[in-house]
């Protein structure tokens, strides 16, 4: 159960850094492109 858990909670963590880093990347790509 223990595992479980840590594995969600590592997911989360994982989704919000890349969901973060997403946002600043679609920004680079729109400076890139203009």
């Amino acid at each position: 159960m223990f595992e479980f858990v840590a594995w969600v909670y590592g997911c989360i963590i994982l989704h919000n850094m890349l969901a973060k880093l997403g946002i600043r990347w679609m920004e680079l790509l729109d400076d890139i492109e203009a």
